[in-house]
């Protein structure tokens, strides 16, 4: 039994050797452009090309490799100059066929266009795979990223012959357009690829979820899969194209941030304010529960949730050390009701964040559409909470010696204190203050981090990141590749595109009630068990590109609002969830390793208030947006 695992690991690294040694899957390019596809959070690999009416650009295919799928990705800007003069062109063919501006509908698809095509060459002859046009208008930039299925064509029996395919690229701009676009050939496995990255996000997060091993290693590992199912199907990625998947400002906040709740807890303020808090409570812990509870949702929303998840859980646990109480109800529903709380807020949760600066959303808005909500269903997944742990609290007021508790919790470093709390204004202010100046909240903890660790030190800083927890941010960093791995092989891009189809499908009349119920639930329940920054992002572009269709005819601004809620709240549903429930998890094995918060506590006492806060949202929302109508 004790041999038996090291020898499949070792099979396992020497079969990993072998593959890496003798397999050759399709590599990118090392000397053109690599450049991300914003839209829909994917990367393209082309030199910077040009097409104009007369000479398309023909993308070269492989004959000799597997071409079952064709990906293309494409990216064109229409300079006013090449506008004006495909606009000039179509006006003197307007005037020919005795046609004026106002009447054709040529003139109403904008100033000029790019198209792809995918031909196939049988017999002699060229037949039309597919195709799709893209209009283009001054200073304007078109993503494109498709992905052709030739046996679903009327190129199938060409495909079954072998014969020879090719991608063109036309426009109508009399002058060259600039593209980068790329078609990338896909075997077999292309065509089950959604099925196999399902699979697999379904076995590491069942990994993740039943700690067998440690959970960096279960990411790691799902890490490692996902690149190489990303390799078979597309191609190899190179080491800065992953590096880039992982989200930079997440892990700067997280160190940065743990190493100021660190300093902080030097100067004796957590053992200090334990006891004033338990004081006010009167040793009452229903009390003291909905008090922190309340109190750490109140602060989510105008701070980010993980910063409050770290600066509360050490006084939590405090706190219950003083009663003698188990600290895990508390810290649990702190860090549930930390991401409810953040929902309310531009900068209380991430999800809010990408969608506020993406569909151009105020800080007000947040607080008018969300807030309302919040203030429901936060103090009620409280309450719930509560009555869950009840059997856990005494019935009685704990009895305690406060005079002892006041003279043995004292401030010990005042110095250091008087330091810290200026920089942690600060930190708070620029957080605050985010709507005015844009920045990422991660370089105010940086920088506030660099300022304390001076000021209580400055000739020693392993005193400062001896209370890192590398384990979480090696977690955050292979989660964050696994993710995005899974959403460049095109998962989360499936799951969007299938609700904006379904939403096409629905009558008029409840068109709107429909997508935000599709939206909000969707949301909640992908949140739950996808990180949410990575859907929310992708989310967020469909609802961008339904903005810009003209066949919905309802308001999509109430779906924003439907992906918030359901994004942020969703976070409370599973480990992977929000950022919050990971650092929580850390926070509570290095103050209270007797009683840590366990990963599969999220699904069994989070989901159930998801469902419970997603239904009363649903309500919410309908009367608001469908009822009322502040979007009519």
């Amino acid at each position: 039994k004790d041999i038996l695992p090291g020898i499949i690991l070792c099979l396992c690294a020497l079969f990993a050797v072998l593959v890496m040694v003798f397999w050759h899957p399709h590599e990118q390019r090392r000397d053109v452009l690599t450049s991300k596809l914003t839209k829909y959070n994917t990367y393209i690999t082309s030199p910077l090309l040009a097409t104009q009416r007369g000479h398309p650009l023909i993308l070269p295919l492989d004959d000799h490799q597997p071409m079952d799928v064709i990906d293309i990705k494409l990216v064109a800007a229409c300079t006013q100059q090449d506008c004006a003069g495909a606009a000039e062109h179509r006006r003197r063919l307007l005037t020919k066929r005795g046609l004026s501006d106002i009447d054709s509908p040529e003139t109403l698809h904008g100033a000029t266009w790019v198209r792809w095509t995918i031909y196939a060459k049988h017999g002699g002859h060229d037949t039309m795979c597919a195709s799709k046009k893209y209009d283009l208008r001054e200073q304007m930039q078109v993503e494109v990223l498709e992905s052709v299925d030739l046996l679903e064509t009327p190129c199938a029996h060409s495909f079954a012959h072998g014969d020879h395919f090719r991608v063109v690229v036309g426009t109508d701009s009399v002058n060259p357009l600039s593209v980068l676009a790329q078609a990338i050939q896909l075997g077999p496995v292309g065509r089950h690829r959604i099925i196999l990255a399902g699979t697999l996000f379904v076995v590491i997060f069942a990994g993740i979820i039943s700690e067998v091993i440690h959970r960096c290693y279960v990411t790691f590992i799902g890490s490692f899969l996902a690149l190489g199912l990303l390799s078979m199907v597309h191609e190899v990625p190179e080491v800065h194209t992953v590096v880039a998947m992982i989200d930079a400002g997440t892990l700067m906040l997280l160190f940065a941030m743990m190493v100021n709740v660190h300093l902080l807890s030097l100067t004796g303020f957590f053992q200090w304010i334990s006891v004033r808090v338990v004081d006010f409570a009167n040793g009452n812990a229903m009390v003291l529960f909905f008090l922190l509870a309340n109190l750490t949702g109140f602060l989510s929303a105008f701070l980010d949730n993980v910063t409050c998840v770290l600066l509360i859980g050490p006084v939590t646990i405090k706190l219950c050390e003083q009663m003698g109480m188990n600290p895990m109800p508390f810290y649990l529903t702190e860090t549930i009701a930390a991401t409810i709380g953040g929902t309310a807020t531009l900068i209380g949760d991430p999800p809010n964040v990408v969608i506020g600066n993406k569909l151009q959303l105020r800080f007000n808005d947040f607080m008018i559409f969300n807030g309302p909500l919040v203030l429901v269903i936060m103090p009620l997944a409280v309450t719930i909470q509560y009555f869950r742990f009840r059997h856990m609290f005494p019935k009685e007021n704990i009895k305690l010696d406060m005079e002892a508790m006041r003279a043995d919790n004292k401030i010990h470093d005042e110095r250091s204190l008087f330091f810290l709390a200026f920089i942690f204004g600060g930190i708070f202010l620029g957080l605050f203050l985010f709507e005015l100046h844009g920045h990422e909240p991660s370089w105010f903890c940086l920088l506030g981090m660099l300022g304390a660790s001076i000021a209580t030190s400055r000739h020693d800083i392993r005193h400062a990141i001896a209370a890192v927890e590398w384990d979480t941010l090696l977690f955050f960093a292979g989660l964050f590749v696994f993710v995005e791995s899974l959403s460049e092989i095109g998962l989360i891009r499936f799951i969007g595109g299938h609700m904006s189809n379904i939403i096409r499908q629905v009558p008029l009349e409840s068109r709107l009630s429909a997508a935000m119920v599709i939206f909000l639930w969707v949301s909640a329940i992908g949140s739950a068990f996808l990180e949410s920054l990575p859907y929310t992002t992708t989310i967020t572009f469909i609802i961008i590109a339904l903005m810009n269709a003209d066949d919905l005819e309802i308001p999509l601004e109430p779906l924003a609002w439907a992906l918030s809620v359901g994004a942020c709240v969703g976070g409370i549903g599973s480990i992977m969830g929000s950022s919050a429930n990971l650092v929580s998890m850390a926070v509570s094995e290095r103050y209270a390793p007797a009683n840590p918060i366990k990963g599969v506590y999220f699904l069994q006492y989070g989901f159930p208030l998801l469902l419970v806060s997603i239904s009363i949202a649903t309500a919410y929302q309908h009367v608001l947006f469908v009822i009322i109508q502040p979007y009519k």
